[in-house]
C-alpha cells in the first residue's frame, strides 16, 4: 500500500518523539477513501459521486478513527515495555555475566563504592532524623522557644523570670498560648530518699506541646494560685517503675522534696520534656513578688496562633520588651526576646557538625566515583575486541552505550547494598558523635527512606562513573582493535584516565587536610589554658527543696551553713559557691 503521496516525508521518517498514532490512523483511513473513490471514477462515476458512495460504503469515519487510534496505542504500549523489558534483560544478564568472569576489579570496585554510598546512607540517615522526622509533640510546628537575651551585648540567649513570663502571656497577640519550665529534680521520700529529674511547669506548658494524659488529668489554671492543692504528674515509666504501676497512681499523695503532693495524672514517656523528665509540678506562685522578676529561671515556650508567622511574633514581643523596659527599668532595662523553632532545642547545636560530616561523606562519594571510572576505562581497553565485534554485527552505538551503562550501574547497586551494612554500622556511631544527649524518641537508623535515598544515589553514581567510559569506548575502531591495534579506543583515553586520577587525588587532599585540621582543633582545645588550676576541684549541684527553703533568705542562710561545713572536712581547703 503506498501513501507516501499522502503523508508528509518529516512526519514518516524524521519521528525523533516516536510514531504519531493519530496521524498514521488519518492517513491510512484517506488512503483507503481515496482508493474505493478512484475504483468507482473507474466504473464511470463522477468524482464528487465517487466520493460521496465511498464515504457511505465506509461508515462512520470518525468512530472508525477513535476504535482505530484506541487499539493501536494499546498495541504500542505492549510493543514498546515488551521491547523495553526484553532489551533490559538481555543487559542485565551480559553484565552478571561480566561480573562473574572478572572478580577482582569488580569486587574492588564494588568496595570502593560500598564505601562512597555508605558515607553518603549514613549522613542521611543522621540528617533524616535531626531535620525531617517530626518531632513527637502535636504542636510541634507551630511551637518556638522565647528564650531572654541582653540587648546591650551578643550573648546567648538565656533562660526568663517568671513575672516577665506573666508578662508576656497577658499581653502578646502572636501566641494563643505561652508555657514554662523550669528543669530541675526532687526527692521523693519512699522506702528510701529517690532523686527523680523534671520540672517545675506552668499549667499552660503541656498545652503548648499539645501533651494530653495518658491517665487522670495536668495541671489547670486553677492549680496556679496561692493557696492551691499541692499536685504532681508522673512520667508512665517513673509510675511504672517507682511508684506502683501507672494504672493505678492516680490519686495517691507522696512526699516530694518535704512536701505532701497528690499525684493527678501520667504522661506518656514519648511526650516527656525534657526527654528525661519524670516528675512536673506547678510553680509556686504564692513565693514571686516584685523583688524577683530578675530571678531567671524558666525556658520559656509559646504557642503560635494560626496564620502566625515567627517574624511578626518576634515584633510582637519586642514591643512587648520595650513596654517593660520602660515599666521596670531595674531589672528588664537591659531585656530583649529572641525566638527560635522547638526543632533547633535539638538540631541547632548538632548543625555544624553535621554540615561538615556531610561534605566529607560528598568528597568520599566522589573520590570512589573517580576511582570505579579510571578502573572502568582501563577495563575498557580489554574489552576493545569485544565491542569491536558487536559493532561488525551490527549494534549501534547508543545499544553499546546502554549495555555498557547496565554493567556500571549493576555494579553501582551491588556497592549500594554492600553500603547500606556499611551505613548501619556507621549511622550510630555518628549520632552518638553529634548529637550527644539525644533524646530517647530521636532514634537513628537506616529506614525506608534511608533505602530509597540509597537506590537514587546507586543508580546516580552510576550513570555519573560509566558514562564517559561508556561513550569512550563505543568510539572503537573495529578494523583497528579486530586487527590487535592498542589504539582502538583514540588518544584520548589516557587523557581521560588522567582526568579521574587527577581528581581523585585532589579530593583525596582535601580530605586529608580537612581531618588533619579537625585533630589538630582537638589537640588545641585539649590543651588550651583555661586560666585556672582545675586539679583537685570538686563542683556539684544542690537542690534545696522543703518548705524550710521557700524564701531566698533561707535558701540564702542554709548554703551559708553548708559552706562552713564543708570547709570543716579535713583535706577541704577551700569552698566557695554560686
Amino acid at each position: 500500500m503506498s501513501t507516501s503521496e499522502h503523508t508528509p516525508a518529516w512526519r514518516r521518517y524524521v519521528r525523533f518523539w516516536g510514531s504519531n498514532i493519530a496521524a498514521d490512523v488519518d492517513d491510512e483511513l484517506r488512503f483507503h477513501i481515496e482508493m474505493r473513490t478512484r475504483e468507482y471514477i473507474a466504473r464511470g462515476m463522477s468524482p464528487e459521486d465517487a466520493r460521496r458512495r465511498a464515504a457511505e460504503r465506509f461508515g462512520d469515519v470518525t468512530r472508525a478513527r477513535e476504535e482505530c487510534i484506541v487499539v493501536d496505542e494499546r498495541f504500542a504500549r505492549s510493543e514498546g515495555r515488551a521491547q523495553v523489558m526484553s532489551a533490559l534483560r538481555q543487559d542485565l544478564v551480559l553484565a552478571s555475566r561480566l561480573l562473574r568472569r572478572q572478580r577482582l576489579p569488580s569486587a574492588v570496585a564494588i568496595v570502593c563504592l560500598a564505601v562512597g554510598i555508605g558515607a553518603s546512607t549514613t549522613m542521611f540517615s543522621v540528617g533524616n532524623t535531626l531535620l525531617l522526622h517530626p518531632l513527637p509533640f502535636p504542636n510541634a510546628d507551630r511551637v518556638l522557644s522565647v528564650f531572654t537575651k541582653n540587648r546591650n551585648s551578643n550573648g546567648a540567649p538565656s533562660v526568663s523570670s517568671y513575672l516577665d513570663f506573666v508578662d508576656w502571656r497577658a499581653r502578646t497577640h502572636a501566641f494563643a498560648e505561652l508555657g514554662a519550665i523550669g528543669e530541675t529534680s526532687f526527692t521523693f521520700q519512699l522506702s528510701a530518699p529517690l532523686r527523680a529529674t523534671g520540672g517545675i511547669v506552668t499549667p499552660g506548658f503541656f498545652r503548648v506541646l499539645g501533651i494530653h494524659a495518658e491517665s487522670g488529668r495536668l495541671f489547670a489554671d486553677d492549680d496556679d494560685h496561692p493557696g492551691a492543692p499541692k499536685l504532681l504528674v508522673v512520667s508512665h515509666s517513673f509510675a511504672e517503675q517507682q511508684l506502683g504501676g501507672a494504672a493505678n497512681v492516680v490519686g495517691k499523695m507522696f512526699t516530694v522534696g518535704g512536701v505532701k503532693r497528690m499525684v493527678i495524672g501520667v504522661i506518656p514517656d514519648q511526650w516527656r520534656f525534657p526527654s528525661t523528665g519524670q516528675v512536673w509540678v506547678p510553680p509556686l506562685v504564692g513565693d514571686y513578688t516584685k523583688e524577683h522578676r530578675g530571678e531567671r529561671n524558666l525556658q520559656v515556650y509559646g504557642l503560635l496562633r494560626p496564620g502566625m508567622t515567627i517574624d511578626a511574633a518576634r515584633r510582637d514581643m519586642d514591643a512587648i520588651t520595650s513596654a517593660l523596659a520602660s515599666e521596670n527599668p531595674g531589672d528588664d532595662s537591659y531585656v530583649t526576646t529572641t525566638l527560635e523553632p522547638l526543632r533547633e532545642r535539638y538540631v541547632g547545636p548538632t548543625r555544624t557538625g553535621l554540615f561538615a560530616l556531610s561534605a566529607a561523606a560528598l568528597l568520599v562519594l566522589l573520590v570512589a566515583c573517580a576511582n570505579v571510572a579510571a578502573l572502568q576505562v582501563s577495563r575498557a581497553l580489554t574489552r576493545a575486541r569485544e565491542i569491536a565485534v558487536r559493532t561488525a554485527l551490527g549494534a549501534g552505538r547508543v545499544r553499546i552505550v546502554r549495555q555498557l551503562l547496565t554493567e556500571s550501574v549493576l555494579l553501582a547497586v551491588v556497592g549500594g547494598l554492600m553500603g547500606v551494612g556499611v551505613a548501619r554500622v556507621g549511622t550510630d556511631y555518628v549520632a552518638r558523635s553529634i548529637a550527644r544527649g539525644a533524646p530517647a524518641w530521636m532514634t537513628f537508623g537506616v529506614d525506608a527512606r534511608a533505602l530509597v535515598f540509597t537506590l537514587a544515589v546507586s543508580m546516580l553514581v552510576g550513570v555519573a562513573f560509566g558514562v564517559a567510559p561508556a561513550v569512550r569506548s563505543s568510539r572503537v575502531d573495529p578494523g583497528d582493535a579486530l586487527r590487535g591495534g592498542h589504539g582502538a579506543l583514540g588518544p584520548s583515553r589516557g587523557s581521560l584516565q588522567r582526568a579521574f586520577v587527577a581528581s581523585e587525588i585532589a579530593m583525596s587532599v582535601i580530605l586529608v587536610i580537612g581531618a588533619s585540621l579537625a585533630i589538630e582543633s582537638v589537640i588545641r582545645l585539649r590543651n588550651i589554658p583555661l586560666g585556672l588550676d582545675p586539679s583537685g576541684v570538686l563542683s556539684f549541684r544542690l537542690s534545696l527543696q522543703g518548705p524550710r527553703y521557700d524564701s531566698t533568705r533561707e535558701r540564702g542562710r542554709a548554703m551559708s551553713e553548708f559552706e562552713h561545713r564543708l570547709a570543716a572536712i579535713p583535706g577541704v581547703e577551700s569552698v566557695g559557691a554560686t
